[in-house]
């Protein structure tokens, strides 16, 4: 971008349309893929992990879970996401698609920590991760060799058919043979000899194929995605009670129409998105004897359908309503356990079931002079969790042109998924068909500032659980069910710095009851305390730029902080860019504690050493 366009950074998470930061009524965090990539953040996964108050680590099932103020779940159940304005998630377990979507299809990525908006339902009570997708031309395709044989290929095509009518997608395809990762302190099964270790290796890797197509034709925009993933590709043998080959499957196709009468906007969706997993679990009968989880008709038929509308209206510059409501009908097969030497199902966990869910939602936002206040609320009925009217109310207090007070509430609603409600292994593994819904209600209070090259976000916020849903070990049975209420309070600062030589970020989090040991707050022991990042970009001169960025994360029960550093070099002529990073250049051991069960002693490989990479690209 521009040295005009960095100072003038806009976001539409948080509203019906794009504004600044310093007026949006949420605390939203924007960072641009491109600028993160030439800091050694080549992923969407690396670009997550900078953001302030959001930590990333991999789980005992071979999922990777995000971190929001702490608050986590092992299937991502916490966390809403969203492709341009599209939530996409899993109707069973909840879990959203980081491998699923193509690196040079994405713009940038907004996200908001904390309920934030009456647009979002279900699964954002941790916060919003929404990722843009570019809609311009820019062709470009890329390849790049790694650590670990690793090989990605990527490619993004932007064709501009007449003034109206475009098409675009994009495409990625990455594989690696993965790395050693060693596990400590793994959980055993009642039934296992007591002598069975729980310490040992497995081979971390991944690999994945994603699309993303668009076409729009005056206000017609059609979407459609698909992927595939496989987590930690492991044949070799382990005493260890392990998941291995987890494998994701996911498509989306989207359409939406909007068009404009006098002094309103209006607009009509409907999107189908399917997406499973299927995994093996090592050891998952006794020792030796493996065994696996999947949906019947290979998860054919696990889905979500979501159709609805929006009503935007001015009715003057001071005063605007915007409304909309939603019908959502989630459906899942018959998932079973099945036998690794057999291939034959043995026993069936969860009965094939549905769900729908009905949001009506809107609100009120009045501007005079300085000030600006918006007061609204979503109401939810979904069939199996019951019914709730979560409020949002925001205050904007513009000091001048460039700095901003705001004072801000929201409520996040979060139903339990299939699984978490009806999985039922005998002696192992216990849905709780009487999970409530839980609730999240955040006030925060903040100072933006944009002017000078500079932004900057002061944040302090106040968190209130109830009924969080959460998942533990009891007697030995993995079992799912509402916590005690508990509360939590941190501050937040993000600070970006543009200018025509170099890009500077700094960010830090701290959440007070980060690693502290409370009966309520079960999850609070596996938190860090302090989070922090830096980054800077800097072009040596017309063909040459430099990167680096630092990311610290604080000790969290058993384990120490960590300190990831990496470096980026990029060459740029004409069309043609070569790059070359390296990750992890202190070659710090990457261990993260057990977020899934929450288990002590539990202790998961989250990362390799010393990781190089090259690649090119080519833009036309």
């Amino acid at each position: 971008m521009s040295l005009e366009e960095l100072l003038n950074i806009k976001v539409s998470v948080a509203s019906t349309e794009p504004e600044r930061i310093i007026e949006t009524p949420a605390i939203v965090s924007r960072y641009n893929a491109e600028d993160m990539a030439a800091m050694g953040l080549r992923t969407l996964k690396d670009l997550l992990s900078f953001i302030p108050g959001f930590v990333l680590q991999e789980t005992r099932a071979g999922g990777t879970s995000i971190m929001i103020r702490g608050l986590v779940e092992g299937f991502n159940q916490k966390v809403l996401f969203l492709v341009d304005d599209i939530p996409y998630w899993m109707p069973a377990h909840s879990d959203i698609p980081l491998l699923g979507i193509p690196i040079e299809s994405i713009s940038h990525v907004e996200v908001i920590r904390g309920p934030g908006a009456v647009y979002y339902g279900s699964n954002a009570s941790a916060g919003v991760i929404k990722v843009v997708t570019k809609k311009t031309s820019g062709n470009v395709v890329a390849l790049s060799i790694g650590s670990n044989n690793l090989v990605n290929a990527s490619a993004y095509i932007h064709h501009q058919l007449e003034e109206d009518l475009s098409l675009s997608f994009a495409i990625e395809a990455r594989k690696d043979d993965g790395y050693s990762g060693g596990f400590e302190g793994v959980p055993k099964q009642p039934t296992f000899p007591a002598d069975t270790p729980n310490d040992g290796e497995i081979t971390k890797s991944e690999e994945m194929t994603s699309f993303l197509g668009r076409v729009t034709f005056n206000e017609l925009n059609v979407l459609a995605q698909a992927y595939r993933s496989l987590n930690n590709d492991h044949t070799g043998s382990t005493p260890l009670n392990l998941a291995t080959n987890l494998e994701y499957t996911g498509y989306l196709f989207h359409v939406d129409n909007s068009w404009h009468e006098g002094n309103a906007d209006f607009m009509l969706f409907t999107d189908y998105n399917k997406f499973y997993l299927e995994f093996e679990s090592r050891n998952l009968f006794s020792v030796g004897v493996d065994g696996g989880f999947r949906f019947d008709d290979n998860g054919e038929d696990n889905h979500r359908w979501r159709t609805g509308g929006t009503w935007n209206y001015s009715v003057s510059e001071l005063l605007s309503f915007f409304g909309g409501m939603e019908f959502e009908r989630r459906k899942i097969e018959d998932y079973y356990v099945y036998s690794e030497a057999t291939n034959a199902n043995v026993l069936k966990l969860i009965e094939s079931n549905s769900t729908i869910e009905r949001s009506i939602y809107g609100q009120a936002d009045y501007k005079n002079g300085s000030w600006r206040f918006l007061l609204g609320g979503r109401y939810t009925n979904n069939d199996q969790s019951g019914e709730k009217l979560a409020p949002r109310a925001s205050m904007v207090y513009k000091l001048d042109d460039a700095q901003s007070i705001k004072l801000l509430y929201s409520v996040g609603f979060n139903s339990p998924n299939f699984t978490q409600l009806f999985i039922t292994i005998p002696n192992v593994l216990e849905g709780n068909p009487g999970l409530r819904p839980e609730i999240v209600k955040t006030t925060e209070l903040s100072y933006s500032y944009e002017a000078n090259d500079n932004l900057f976000v002061a944040n302090i916020y106040y968190l209130q659980a109830e009924d969080f849903i959460q998942r533990g070990i009891q007697s030995g049975i993995i079992r799912f069910l509402n916590s005690g209420d508990f509360d939590r309070y941190g501050l937040e600062l993000d600070f970006q710095r543009g200018t025509p030589d170099y890009l500077f970020f700094a960010n830090s989090s701290y959440i007070h009851q980060g690693d502290d040991v409370d009966s309520n707050d079960v999850g609070a022991h596996f938190v860090p305390k302090i989070t922090a990042s830096i980054g800077c970009l800097y072009h040596l001169n017309q063909h040459h730029s430099s990167g680096v960025s630092l990311r610290a994360t604080g000790r969290r029960n058993k384990v120490s902080d960590l300190y990831q550093l990496n470096l980026d070099y990029q060459y740029n002529r004409e069309m043609l860019k070569l790059y070359f990073s390296i990750k992890n250049v202190l070659d710090e051991e990457n261990i993260a504690p057990d977020v899934q069960d929450f288990e002590d002693d539990h202790l998961i490989p989250s990362g390799d050493g010393i990781n190089v990479l090259a690649g090119v690209k080519y833009h036309f």
